[in-house]
């Protein structure tokens, strides 16, 4: 069976040869011999302004204009500015593949209803199909041309193929149409310059996969109406992604392991389904909206192990998930009116200088990972202007929504440190040993560390609230250890004390209150105090005081000890 199938192709590829090499034998047409002409003679060939807008009086045939441009028309010589043809209909298939092709060849406005096959061809000068239409499929597939292709305007209703095709000079296919169910095939396409897809429209599958551009790549405006896929491609110069739109409901934007050397443009950039640039490099990246009434929305945004030499900025955009798990931006990354509603994630990722502007988090509980995340400098603010005081309880607040980690809170406080704001420092220790402490609040001991360590001596980094209680509970007990009380035979010698004098009697009594109130402590004034004589109210301060000193003069002095340590 499959030997037959062989036998009937080559009988097939035999019976075509002979029917153009007649056809060709036939001699050429009107206007096929005033094409001649006019590429003998260096200028355009348009057949609509010669013969009319009729199609049928517009005709070239497909083995004419083959012959034309590989060099086998018998007798002719192409001028050095090569073949220019416009608005012409080559109602037969047109192979070119494998063909050597010497002179520029310029094919606008040309209508090709049964396709073009360039496959494996050499084009030694440049190539323009501007404003074309392939009906059939269209294949360059391995094609190799020496300066520009240019493809403007072109529309492709039969599907593109470009794999392998090494484009030496610049690429353009500036509002080219891909209208074909077969879509858009660019995998492993060379360019040598640079390659412009702006304003183009895609309404299948596009695959872009690996190309390699050594100038500037744009897709600006261009609309993807399905899929598309950019993994793995190579940008020398800038990637202008800005306004481009890509419909898909699901699927996101590829853009995995893509690699520009300079600027990633992608500001205004929409896609229902998402974006992700997961392990791709850049030296700038730029995503968002310019604007902050016209926020961009995703359902995804994946910067997974990406790596941004310089700048990162993301702005005035929302997306459901953010994920950058191990990232890296070397400079400054600026965040700035970016809204994360589910889940964000930015496990091990690393940053030089992170600024988070309006920066609104997922409120509920567990969806913000920061684990191991590092930075040499943070900042949270309003404005990307101007820093208030309070701004910097923002960084606080993400530490508190996101998942528990102590290295967070270790991290933040060394900075602060650094930056010679104790204080802060102090606090977010504090914060942060509270949250360990509540993790599992209903045992006793995170119970008895709450309210005795945290309350009263916030983790010993603040022995003064201690000892501000502790003082004042030493005045209060002023108003209940009355002199009179002290020993007869002890207040014979101090008759003063009972003349009135308030300053003398404030004087003891402080100190009496102080005896009371330190433990393991006498200052010979509470064992002459006779507590049998006093009212029962006085008597339950009285155990009141002196429990309280048993607790925080220790508590005290363990954070007072803190401090040095």
């Amino acid at each position: 069976m499959g030997k037959s199938r062989n036998i009937a192709a080559m009988l097939i590829f035999i019976l075509a040869n002979l029917t153009a090499g007649a056809a060709l034998a036939q001699g050429p047409s009107p206007q096929e011999t005033w094409v001649l002409q006019q590429a003998a003679a260096g200028f355009t060939a348009d057949l609509e302004q010669k013969f009319g807008p009729e199609e049928k009086s517009r005709v070239l045939r497909g083995r004419f204009l083959e012959a034309l441009l590989t060099g086998e028309m018998s007798g002719f010589k192409a001028h050095r500015r090569g073949v220019s043809i416009k608005n012409a209909l080559i109602p037969d298939y047109v192979s070119l593949r494998s063909a050597e092709v010497a002179q520029a060849v310029e094919l606008q406005s040309c209508r090709f209803p049964m396709g073009l096959d360039c496959g494996y061809a050499l084009f030694k000068k440049s190539l323009s199909l501007d404003g074309s239409i392939i009906t059939g499929m269209a294949m360059f597939n391995g094609m190799k041309v020496e300066s520009d292709a240019s493809f403007n305007q072109t529309e492709f209703q039969g599907g593109v193929f470009f794999e392998g095709a090494n484009i030496q000079g610049r690429l353009s296919a500036h509002e080219a149409r891909i209208t074909g169910k077969l879509g858009g095939q660019f995998t492993n396409l060379q360019v040598g310059s640079d390659a412009d897809f702006s304003q183009a429209l895609f309404q299948a599958d596009t695959f872009c996969s690996r190309m390699r551009v050594k100038g500037n790549f744009s897709i600006f405006n261009a609309v993807f109406e399905k899929q598309v896929f950019f993994d793995g491609t190579e940008v020398g110069g800038d990637f202008n992604g800005i306004n481009a739109q890509f419909k898909h409901p699901q699927a996101p934007v590829y853009l995995v392991n893509l690699k520009v050397g300079r600027f990633g443009l992608f500001t205004g950039l929409k896609s229902q389904g998402g974006v992700s640039l997961a392990m791709a490099q850049f030296r700038d990246l730029f995503l968002g909206s310019t604007e902050p009434a016209k926020m961009i929305a995703y359902k995804e945004l994946t910067l997974d192990y990406a790596v941004v030499e310089r700048v990162l900025d993301l702005r005035n955009l929302e997306a459901d998930k953010f994920s950058a798990k191990k990232f890296t931006a070397k400079d400054l990354a600026l965040l700035d009116n970016v809204r994360v509603k589910d889940e964000a994630r930015l496990e091990s990722s690393s940053f030089f200088i992170l600024m988070l502007v309006n920066m609104a988090w997922p409120q509920t509980g567990d969806k913000v990972w920061l684990d191991e995340m590092t930075y040499q400098a943070i900042h949270a603010r309003e404005n990307v202007a101007e820093e208030k005081p309070g701004d910097w309880l923002k960084l606080l607040h993400l530490l508190q929504i996101s998942r528990f980690n102590t290295r967070n809170y270790s991290q933040l406080e060394s900075y602060f440190k650094l930056r010679g704001e104790q204080d802060r420092a102090d606090e977010v220790y504090i914060q942060g040993k509270r949250r360990e402490t509540l993790e599992k609040w209903w045992r006793p001991t995170s119970l008895a560390t709450f309210i005795f360590w945290d309350l009263l001596a916030g983790y010993g980094r603040k022995p003064s609230r201690t000892l501000w209680i502790s003082f004042s509970i030493v005045l209060l007990g002023m108003l209940f250890f009355d002199p009179k009380n002290f020993d007869p035979s002890f207040l014979g010698g101090w008759g003063w004390l009972l003349n009135g004098d308030r300053s003398k009697t404030g004087v003891i009594r402080f100190f009496l209150s102080l005896d009371e109130f330190l433990p393991g402590v006498d200052l010979g004034l509470a064992r002459l105090w006779q507590i049998s004589q006093i009212s029962f109210g006085t008597l339950l301060y009285y155990h009141f005081h002196k429990i309280a000193g048993w607790i925080l003069i220790p508590v005290a002095l363990a954070a007072v000890y803190t401090q040095f340590k």
